[in-house]
């Protein structure tokens, strides 16, 4: 999913997912897309934490966060 996204998208979009974890396998592989996103200039909305992830120190730790607890709850 991330390589599509990325290839998808441009400065200025916005995506938008119902939760974090659908997003990649691993929260290493989440922080990436949301790294790549934010350096590119795309907002990504979570729909369930309500939250929007973008080129903030703030959207940077609760997107780490999001990834860890994904994590814990794929385990």
């Amino acid at each position: 999913m991330g390589k599509l996204l990325i290839e998808t998208v441009s400065a200025g979009d916005v995506v938008i997912f119902a939760e974090i974890s659908p997003m990649a396998r691993s929260s290493l592989q989440i922080l990436e897309i949301l790294e790549c996103c934010m350096h590119q200039g795309i907002s990504v909305h979570i729909a369930k934490q309500k939250m929007v992830i973008d080129e903030s120190l703030q959207s940077g730790i609760a997107a780490t966060v999001l990834g860890l607890a994904a994590d814990i709850e794929r385990e």
